[in-house]
């Protein structure tokens, strides 16, 4: 299987073309994309898709095309999208808003994050693109950490930082830690 990758730095420079082949068996499960545009910071890039998963990622389409959305001009993203007529758009934070008007060979819009409002409108979902963002596959890590600040909350945890670092806090004969033992708590 070859799997041909272009990196570009921005819309408005030249693309360096890679080509390469993974020595993977197909998979007859997974349908083949033509191609894919993948429009994420290095930082995202780098969190979202670590080494195996970037690998197992460029395998899934003939072409993927990686743009650098920190160097791209927002005046050259719509030229950038009919350039490369991508299938798949691959998208997270720093991914500027999908201009009105999208090639045809458009399908699908991952967002990698939260809410898609900002970048995709109703209109475009109304007209046919798929669209998917992490949906609650991110819920059991917001959940821990609300758990966590309720905690905090209930300890007094700011009040007890700023007093204990500005006021001596420690030093007082009256204090009132909040603690949570022998407490019930209702979630």
């Amino acid at each position: 299987m070859n799997s041909s990758i272009i990196l570009g730095e921005s819309p408005s420079s030249e693309h360096k073309a890679h080509s390469f082949s993974l020595n993977q068996p197909e998979n007859p499960k997974i349908e083949r994309i033509d191609r894919i545009l993948v429009v994420l910071s290095d930082l995202e890039r780098r969190d979202f898709f670590p080494d195996e998963m970037w690998t197992q990622l460029v395998a899934l389409a003939d072409e993927l095309i990686l743009v650098n959305s920190e160097n791209l001009l927002l005046e050259k993203w719509e030229e950038l999208l009919f350039q490369h007529h991508p299938q798949v758009l691959l998208s997270c934070w720093s991914t500027p808003a999908l201009p009105e008007r999208l090639p045809s060979s458009l399908e699908y819009v991952c967002y990698l994050v939260g809410s898609v409002r900002h970048c995709v409108t109703a209109r475009q979902i109304g007209m046919g693109l798929k669209v998917s963002n992490w949906g609650n596959s991110i819920s059991r890590t917001v959940a821990e950490w609300a758990l966590f600040h309720v905690i905090g909350c209930l300890r007094q945890a700011a009040h007890w930082s700023r007093v204990m670092q500005q006021e001596g806090g420690w030093k007082t004969k009256n204090l009132q830690t909040a603690s949570l033992f022998q407490k019930r708590i209702g979630l």
